[in-house]
């Protein structure tokens, strides 16, 4: 079986890759790049594989087994789409301040809207954002944006 399991996955990696050469061929960086790539195409083929079976044959697999796969399956999305989000904020927060470094703050402070459009309920966001325009000399935005932060504040502490 172990022997039939390495030629089916052969055959799909050639299938996809369309490689002849073995990874001996490749240079570190490019056997890094591959073995990556077929790391999450293989794991794509399996998710595929396994909603498949869960969808066509639901009545073949124990409960247990189909519950414990679709929960798996949502927490890997769950943390992919956390992951992304993360990364999403620390690209806007790291624009931000260097719109702001290089003194363009008009650019400066659409990234930071764009973190509270991103987590409107964020008080830090919104804090940012007050001492931001604070510092600029817009003191009723400023001020604004400085509520909008205390009453998130009051509302987090009920």
């Amino acid at each position: 079986m172990k022997a039939e399991m390495k030629k089916a996955v052969f055959r799909i990696v050639a299938d996809k890759f369309r490689k002849t050469v073995s990874s001996n061929g490749l240079n570190e960086e490019e056997r890094q790049q591959f073995l990556s790539t077929l790391n999450s195409f293989l794991v794509k083929q399996i998710q595929t594989t396994v909603n498949e079976i869960t969808k066509n044959y639901p009545n073949e697999l124990h409960e247990d087994i189909v519950t414990e796969l679709q929960d798996a399956l949502e927490v890997e999305k769950e943390t992919k789409e956390a992951a992304l989000h993360e990364e999403e904020i620390a690209r806007l927060e790291r624009q931000a301040k260097e719109y702001e470094l290089i003194r363009d703050f008009d650019r400066a402070e659409k990234y930071l809207k764009k973190l509270i459009l991103r987590e409107k309920d964020n008080v830090e966001r919104w804090n940012n954002l007050s001492r931001f325009l604070l510092k600029r000399g817009h003191i009723d935005r400023s001020l604004e944006a400085m509520r909008k932060a205390l009453d998130l504040n009051s509302e987090d502490e009920k």
